[in-house]
């Protein structure tokens, strides 16, 4: 029994120690007496209680400290533990009979002390959720992955609650009457659940109760940073259907980032050879006064396309080669290529940052338009935009890369998207303040668009022409200037 034990001296060394009990007890006989035998078994004995006895208080402290996160969430008032099982602090009886197998934990909820510091509730049903965080009264859960999955964790711990309410019999929900949730980023879910629940065997008697479910946040837990390399080069691919002032405007720009970060290049794919022969002449202004400045040029080949455009530019990469897909119209800020790199693990995790994209300046107040750059009344963030990406050339190989057969403006980006969704690779996805898209003139033509493109080009316009409140001053303003136009355009009062 004892060879199979290392934790202790070896054997070895134990026998070949004078006036070893071991020593004294071995003979020519494994045991030479029924006390030796006794000794020999409680020395490894003890060893066994410790081992075990110290992997018992490991998971004991576990045990508690999970038991003492859940009620910091389900009650508002002080509370103490008993093993498992919650007492409010005013029960003295049990208090004065357990004092010994309580641990005391004083929790006290956040307590919001105005209206902006509440968080709201909202409300759900089988199959929609209703709140006021988005310009869209409601969404469909069953669009939505996540939100199924996690209504589905709570109806099922509600459906687990009624049946242990009314064992033996056995309940199934049939539909929810009202739902509502709180997501409180500190503690967790809390959900209260109006429901029908049915009986599994006669589905015609029926109960109607409310139940509430917490669902408690998980302990944290720590993930290798997946690089922190600020020296990488980032290969900026910039379609371009027609050189305009925007164009000259952005490689000014680029001069004035590249001027304090060296790692980068630009890669510009061009449509048209006096379009090419505009550009190099830029170009060739701006090593002037900046000599190492890395720009490239490709002639793009066939008729020009965004999807098309981009394709050939990645296809001048290599393979383990970083690259940004940007657009001309986009203003962007230095401290944007830190994320780019860090948010981009190759074959692991691409970066699609959402742009925050301006309205036209007609409709921008002034005085509001110099308190904040990013503000409600200068522009919106483009969640329904998916041009904008950080990636390696080989995760854009391994995808599929664009579709270069959809021509013009739309639809390829959310097709790469989706795309990359379905690989195994992670997609960040989040707001970043450092990129700006500039508001232009857009033309929707049936002519050269689908039919749905054409509609969501349409869209797209009328999205980017302002925010709600000046747009309706406008509205109002062009009625008291031509009064006529109330009974054309049918403008109510």
């Amino acid at each position: 029994f004892f060879l199979q034990d290392d934790t202790r001296i070896p054997l070895v060394d134990i026998l070949n120690k004078e006036d070893s009990l071991l020593t004294n007890a071995f003979s020519l006989y494994p045991i030479s007496s029924v006390e030796r035998m006794f000794s020999v078994h409680y020395y490894y004995a003890t060893i066994e209680y410790k081992k075990y006895s110290l992997k018992a208080d490991t998971a004991g402290n576990m045990m508690m400290e999970a038991c003492q996160e859940l009620p910091n969430a389900l009650l508002d008032e002080d509370i103490v533990q008993i093993g498992c099982d919650l007492v409010r602090g005013d029960d003295q009886s049990i208090l004065d009979s357990q004092k010994n197998l309580i641990k005391y934990r004083r929790t006290t909820r956040y307590r919001p002390i105005n209206h902006y510091q509440y968080r709201n509730w909202r409300y759900f049903d089988t199959n929609n959720l209703y709140n006021d965080e988005t310009t869209e009264p409601h969404h469909h859960v069953g669009l939505f992955k996540y939100l199924s999955r996690e209504f589905r964790r709570a109806t099922d711990q509600a459906t687990k609650e009624i049946n242990k309410k009314y064992a033996p019999k056995r309940y199934k929900l049939r539909t929810i009457i009202n739902g509502f949730v709180k997501n409180d980023p500190i503690f967790g879910n809390d959900y209260i659940i109006d429901g029908k629940f049915v009986d599994v065997k006669h589905t015609s008697a029926a109960l109607y109760e409310r139940v509430r479910i917490f669902q408690p946040i998980q302990n944290g837990y720590t993930v290798k940073p997946s690089k922190n390399d600020a020296s990488e080069l980032i290969n900026i691919v910039v379609p371009i259907s027609d050189v305009t002032q925007r164009c000259y405007d952005y490689l000014e720009m680029f001069e004035k980032i590249y001027s304090r970060d060296d790692k980068l290049r630009l890669v510009l794919v061009i449509f048209g050879k006096n379009d090419v022969h505009d550009i190099e002449e830029k170009i060739n202004e701006i090593r002037q006064t900046t000599p190492k400045v890395n720009i490239v040029i490709v002639k793009g080949k066939g008729n020009f396309s965004r999807a098309q455009a981009l394709d050939q530019g990645m296809m001048t990469l290599e393979k383990n080669d970083l690259a940004f897909l940007c657009d001309v119209d986009m203003e962007v800020n230095i401290t944007f290529f830190d994320r780019c790199r860090k948010n981009t693990n190759q074959g692991k995790m691409v970066y699609y940052p959402e742009v925050f994209k301006m309205y036209n300046s007609r409709f921008l107040n002034p005085d509001k338009n110099a308190r904040r750059k990013h503000s409600r009344f200068r522009g919106h963030w483009g969640g329904y935009a998916f041009g904008m990406l950080c990636i390696y050339k080989s995760d854009y190989t391994k995808v599929g890369g664009l579709n270069t057969k959809m021509m013009g403006w739309g639809g390829e980006d959310v097709d790469l998207f989706q795309k990359v969704l379905k690989s195994r690779i992670e997609v960040l996805r989040a707001p970043d303040v450092g990129l700006i898209h500039r508001w232009h003139k857009r033309s929707c033509s049936k002519a050269s668009l689908t039919e749905n493109n054409y509609k969501q080009c349409l869209s797209s316009r009328a999205e980017a022409l302002g925010d709600k409140r000046p747009l309706g001053h406008f509205l109002y303003l062009l009625q008291d200037m031509y009064p006529d136009l109330k009974q054309k355009l049918q403008i109510p009062v």
